[in-house]
């Protein structure tokens, strides 16, 4: 919020950067597992957060200019 002064877009861009930084160490994790078999990783983030994300996604990257 501080680099843009507004609410949407400030909750919008953190609701994107936790889910992709779920995604990397989701990703990681599972690297580590291929290779030790040790641990299955979790899946951590919730389906609201990845409807969510992806509504932001839209609201960023879609132009609303009519």
């Amino acid at each position: 919020m501080v680099l843009s002064y507004s609410i949407t877009k400030g909750i919008g861009i953190g609701m994107v950067s936790y889910t992709l930084m779920s995604i990397f160490a989701y990703l990681v994790e599972l690297v580590k597992y291929a290779i030790t078999k040790k641990e299955k990783p979790v899946w951590d983030v919730s389906v609201v957060a990845i409807v969510v994300t992806v509504l932001f996604v839209v609201y960023f990257f879609v132009p609303t200019v009519l």
